[in-house]
């Protein structure tokens, strides 16, 4: 289908128009729907703003997606207080502004993309009162400033997937913000499978406290100010199911304690007949006869050999380890050998005794 946007009859309930070749600007016609629970125009070429008029149709509307388009202009900000929405994807526009206060009248929210925008404002802590947001990504944005609330508490409890990835975050990533999450015995934190800060300017220590998600698979603090020796020795570090970690281009010093990443089971074991992508289905009821299910694939960028690479889908068998550009300084574990599923390492800034019978790349 190419062209505008056609209006479909005012008493459509689902209305997805997707990978198309819609062009112009949205028809005022559309906010003439009388209650649709989703409207789904993502993956076009569609431009101008997005009409502020689309809000008053969240007392009936659920699902929200507009990504991967040409909308620019503000965040549409006037959501009414009990409103339906649970999902909302704005990524992949060129929209601008600030994030709109006004999203906290979404309390049935799960699903909240604002990422590939321009975007610039501090961290939206006041989100952490949507109790059923499961999914928070502001991935490539200019989000900048410290992580930090310290009059009000952040709360998160259901987030399952959050990307703050590609922005110009600062300070310390304040471990008690997210113990908040950790230390809920709901499927919050617990749950998450893949943690990106990549490319901000984040100032602290390792977060050890990480190693109590017993479920992450993906942890990526590339190309931040992370600082100081990979140690704890009041806790125990566990990482059971980590199969990808990149510290790489920090300032981290010191040996490499071996008791911090031997307990990297994942590792040591993989069944190529079991391989599949990581991924994170996120089901959003819709109080209609199916749910509205989201697959998110996880995804990230490494480097090996000087090649950087964008990996838009992860098998569960690939295992890495990237600690290059830091100031490590000693031998390299023996239990790197003994990881099985390991696909490579980079280490080539680290003061190294390698034994002779390892091979590493240096």
């Amino acid at each position: 289908m190419k062209g505008p946007l056609l209006i479909p009859p005012l008493s459509i309930q689902s209305y997805l128009v997707t990978y198309n070749e819609l062009t112009r600007e949205l028809p005022p016609l559309i906010c003439q729907l009388r209650s649709p629970y989703t409207l789904d125009l993502s993956n076009n070429n569609l431009t101008g703003t997005i009409s502020p008029c689309l809000s008053n149709l969240s007392d009936s509307l659920l699902v929200l997606d507009l990504k991967d388009n040409n909308f620019q202009g503000p965040i549409p900000h006037s959501y009414k207080k009990g409103n339906k929405l649970k999902m909302i994807d704005f990524s992949g526009n060129k929209l601008q502004g600030k994030v709109p206060r006004s999203l906290v009248s979404c309390t049935e929210l799960g699903i909240l993309d604002l990422s590939h925008n321009l975007t610039e404002d501090t961290f939206p802590f006041w989100l952490g009162d949507l109790t059923k947001l499961q999914v928070l990504i502001l991935r490539s944005n200019k989000f900048y400033g410290a992580i930090e609330s310290p009059k009000i508490k952040l709360g998160f409890p259901n987030l399952r997937i959050i990307d703050l990835s590609h922005n110009g975050f600062i300070g310390n990533l304040l471990a008690k913000y997210f113990q908040n999450l950790i230390a809920r015995s709901l499927a919050s934190c617990t749950e998450l499978g893949i943690l990106d800060l990549s490319h901000d300017l984040t100032e602290d220590t390792f977060p050890f406290w990480l190693g109590d998600i017993t479920k992450l698979q993906v942890l990526i603090l590339r190309s931040n100010k992370f600082y100081g020796a990979i140690e704890s020795p009041k806790i125990k570090l566990e990482f059971p199911n980590l199969r990808i970690i990149d510290l790489s281009h920090n300032g981290f010093i010191g040996n490499l304690l071996a008791k911090y990443f031997q307990n990297l089971i994942a590792m040591k074991f993989f069944d190529v007949n079991k391989a599949t992508y990581m991924y994170a289905p996120i089901e959003i009821p819709l109080n209609i006869s199916l749910p509205w299910i989201s697959i998110y694939y996880f995804n990230m960028n490494i480097t090996n050999k000087g090649v950087n690479t964008d990996y838009k889908w992860i098998l569960n068998i690939f295992t890495a380890i990237d600690l290059s550009r830091n100031k490590f300084e000693g031998e390299i574990p023996k239990f790197f050998g003994n990881l099985k599923g390991f696909k490579f390492s980079t280490v080539p800034t680290m003061t190294l005794v390698v034994e002779s019978h390892h091979a590493w790349e240096t």
